[in-house]
């Protein structure tokens, strides 16, 4: 079930990670934390469970609002498992402009 972010973000880029789970039987239901909070369906995240033991969560454009510790919740009959990554960025992000600064 440990899972890692292969690098750090880009801005405005694609990132993605997989939780696997390597033992134990299903069915497993997974769910996904960001900073500890429940990503909501609405959020900029998706999360999909791509087999009965694994789940992909993909950011489609990585903003600093995407940045922290994601969380993956793995849970069967027999118990729950947590493992949780950091995602990083590369670069800084874009600089705002000011009000009235076009």
């Amino acid at each position: 079930m440990p899972f890692s972010f292969s690098r750090n973000a880009v801005m405005g880029r694609k990132s993605s990670v997989t939780c696997a789970v390597s033992s134990g039987q299903g069915p497993f239901r997974f769910s996904w934390l960001h900073d500890g909070k429940p990503l909501d369906s609405r959020g900029r995240a998706t999360v999909k469970v791509v087999t009965d033991d694994i789940s992909v969560m993909t950011i489609d454009s990585v903003t600093a609002e995407d940045l922290g510790n994601y969380t993956c919740v793995v849970s069967n009959p027999a118990g729950t498992g947590i493992h949780t990554a950091a995602l990083h960025v590369e670069g800084k992000p874009p600089l705002e402009r000011a009000p009235g600064n076009a």
